[in-house]
């Protein structure tokens, strides 16, 4: 810390000393849910820094509230940080700090505005409020276009306004109002923040800039490559030219280490970049298969790099572990792929998980690497074995039970191990009755979070399974924006939530209104509890007899997936890896 800030003041007096010229400080979103000390430690390096000027891009108060007291007190608290630097300060209003009419008027009794301009040493500073509206409407674009003409002479102008209105218009390829009103005035700089990331872009020469967040949670991106990180900006602005340094814990970044074509790129290899093919893992069967990996280069320059197997701990084995791969640039954005094939095995029995990755690093710009960690995808399946109506009392001895073999081996989110305690789930029906029983190992009973006592309420935050359900996977993977698909989550108490879902354009669309006809019996005892469930197979669309059968072997087949929750200590353990809202990665349960 005291090195960077050694870097930063012998930065700023060099800049000044060049050429007389003056800084300023840009800040990003402070909320909402603001960090605990990070806005605090910007403005204590703004203290040292002593720029001339302190600008932000908007969000420094929760806000939202009908209380004028409680935005009082939120407001008091920012002016008493802000004051404490000693510097000059120019706030922009942000979502969050202007909701309706009496924030409006707080934010104007203490800041002026909302929209509002200023000229500094010789710059033109333009603030706009653009926080409530998806575009301006023509009486707010119409002031900004009075102003910028009024001050068309200035050395340097900035614009400040919160939501990136450019960031859209550039990715969409569309029109932007304001940004013909900037590029008819010569704005130079536009700052503005609201999606909690840091990118920029250089449009028509003005330079637009995304402010990260300087306290503020991530919301759209989660990996700092893609700018998500906490930031603020330094801004000198000499005779002939402007620099911009972007401050983040631990370094100093140049204003392009975040492009919105590096996002946009970087999107790409994520789709792209590296496929791996599925593997199909029978109950308990030995596998000895290979996978396809293709490594697509959707860049404009030679892509070369070392493909390399993550076999640690695991009880996989691959050949080759390590590939070179060079693929020559893409043509028409289609980019060009090598395909690697690889043998993979795993003993009778053996549990897959953790799950072997595929490993590389793709080089997206100058001096800039991606790495991508890709699962080996596995499409497990598991028996589901026809038995005579068992006795649902919670308690498991009932013989119909001792032909079902448990499902025991549960994974990680990450692929890795399942953290949660020993789990198994049995699954088996009849002719017209689904049936499920599972048992939980709990070596701490008493933290057993079992708080839900309603149908159809907050079950997700107990202790819980989640089954996934689909009537028929082999129609989905042969059309899967029609499918239909069911969850439930049930708590050691034997408390339901469950809903219908379907795909529809590529999202889940959920039905929270439907309820099963289950049937349900549990029990806890000093270092477990149980459930057995039963459900109509009707309820799911699937006909008593015939079921849903696949069009591969005849046999009857639903999609499932299992997720046990354990509470105490946030473990999630997981059948099919990953657990996500789309039935083409399900799992398949073999009715037999």
């Amino acid at each position: 810390m005291e090195k960077r800030l050694t870097t930063l003041i012998l930065l700023t007096i060099a800049l000044a000393a060049a050429d007389n010229g003056f800084d300023f400080v840009v800040l990003g979103d402070r909320t909402g849910s603001a960090r605990e000390g990070v806005f605090e430690t910007a403005l204590s390096e703004v203290k040292l820094l002593r720029p001339s000027l302190l600008m932000n891009v908007g969000d420094l108060v929760e806000g939202y509230t009908k209380s004028h007291d409680t935005l009082i007190q939120q407001w008091d608290t920012i002016m008493r940080l802000l004051r404490n630097t000693g510097v000059y300060y120019r706030l922009t209003p942000g979502n969050h700090d202007i909701t309706d009419a009496m924030s409006e008027s707080v934010f104007v009794r203490y800041f002026g505005g909302p929209h509002s301009s200023f000229n500094f040493g010789g710059s033109h500073f333009l603030i706009i409020d653009n926080s409530r509206w998806d575009s301006l409407p023509e009486t707010e674009l119409a002031w900004i276009d009075r102003d910028l003409a009024l001050n068309r002479l200035a050395r340097w102008t900035f614009v400040f306004m919160h939501r990136s209105y450019w960031v859209k218009a550039l990715r969409e390829g569309k029109a932007d109002r304001l940004h013909n009103i900037f590029r008819q005035y010569g704005v130079d700089y536009v700052f503005s923040g609201h999606d909690h990331y840091y990118c920029s872009a250089v449009w028509d020469s003005i330079h637009y800039v995304q402010v990260g967040p300087t306290g503020s949670r991530y919301k759209v991106y989660e990996d700092e490559e893609r700018g998500a990180f906490q930031n603020y900006l330094l801004v000198h602005c000499g005779d002939s030219a402007v620099r911009l340094e972007v401050v983040r814990p631990g370094s100093l970044l140049a204003q392009d280490c975040v492009t919105l074509k590096d996002i946009a790129l970087l999107d790409s290899i994520d789709r792209s970049g590296l496929n791996l093919s599925d593997v199909a893992l029978s109950p308990d069967g030995a596998l000895d298969d290979s996978v396809t990996a293709e490594v697509r280069n959707v860049s404009n320059s030679v892509l070369s790099t070392r493909c390399e197997w993550n076999l640690a701990a695991s009880n996989w084995r691959v050949e080759p572990e390590t590939v070179v791969v060079v693929c020559s640039p893409g043509v028409g954005g289609q980019g060009s792929g090598v395909r690697s094939v690889f043998s993979v095995q795993l003993p009778a029995g053996a549990s897959p998980y953790p799950l072997p990755s595929l490993n590389l690093d793709y080089p997206y710009g100058p001096g800039k690497l991606h790495e991508i960690d890709r699962l080996l995808p596995l499409r497990r399946s598991a028996d589901c074995p026809k038995i005579a109506l068992p006795r649902l009392d919670g308690v498991l001895n009932d013989k119909a039970w001792k032909k079902v073999k448990p499902i025991q081996q549960f994974g990680a989110k990450d692929g890795g191990v399942s953290p949660t305690e020993p789990f198994d789930v049995l699954l088996a029906h009849d002719d017209t009755m689904l049936f499920i029983a599972a048992r939980c190992v709990e070596t701490q009973m008493s933290r057993l979070k079992t708080d839900e006592t309603v149908r159809d309420g907050k079950v997700a935050n107990d202790d819980n399974l989640n089954f996934l359900l689909c009537p028929d996977v082999d129609s989905v993977i042969r059309n899967p924006q029609s499918a239909v698909y069911y969850q439930l989550i049930i708590s050691p108490a034997g408390v339901i939530w469950d809903r219908k879902c379907s795909m529809q354009n590529g999202k889940s669309v959920r039905d929270n209104a439907w309820n099963g006809n289950w049937q349900v019996a549990n029990s806890l005892d000093k270092n477990q509890w149980i459930l057995e469930l039963a459900i109509p197979l009707a309820d799911f669309g699937v006909a008593p007899e015939s079921g849903q059968r696949s069009a591969v072997n005849g046999e009857r087949s639903l999609g499932f997936n299992i997720v046990r929750f354990q509470s105490r200590n946030q473990a999630v353990g997981v059948y099919q890896v990953p657990f996500v809202h789309d039935p083409a990665t399900l799992a398949r349960l073999r009715m037999q």
